[in-house]
């Protein structure tokens, strides 16, 4: 066998060495990753961004969903607060600006048991989600936690 290998490379050339598998397996990769940056550009959700998702019916209706799914358990149905704070006043905890949500929601508050969302919800979920919290804006909800925060008006 080992005098067919060394023949094969050394000689003959049927059998590729290390070095060339290694250039097709990185082209290889090279192309995947072009056709996955192709197929998902990266967007920027900055503040103007989010704030065209903020009054549109359907992107709050599709938020409606995700926080339904994902968020009533710590924020209550009506964003009165449970686990995690009221979104219905107008005190917050980290920034009550549509990036700073947008920053909570992607990386989570760990000290204070707020999940980390940006592995699990695309970036037009959490800017949905955020469209549909700032619905419970200005509202009553009953049981409504005590404002915790800093007040914003």
């Amino acid at each position: 066998f080992a005098v067919f290998y060394v023949l094969g490379i050394h000689v003959f050339g049927f059998i590729n060495t290390y070095e060339d598998d290694l250039a097709a397996s990185q082209a290889d990769l090279q192309t995947v990753r072009a056709a996955y940056d192709e197929a998902n550009p990266v967007s920027s959700f900055d503040e103007s961004a989010i704030a065209g998702y903020v009054g549109d019916a359907a992107q709050i209706e599709a938020g409606a969903t995700v926080y339904t799914t994902y968020c009533t358990v710590c924020h209550g149905d009506g964003g009165q607060g449970l686990i995690g704070p009221n979104f219905a006043d107008n005190y917050w905890l980290h920034g009550n600006s549509n990036e700073d949500m947008f920053r909570v929601i992607t990386d989570g508050v760990v000290e204070k048991g707020m999940a980390a969302w940006g592995n699990i919800l695309s970036p037009e979920a959490r800017a949905q989600v955020i469209a549909y919290i700032r619905t419970f804006e200005g509202t009553d909800p009953p049981n409504a936690k005590e404002p915790q925060g800093e007040l914003y008006e």
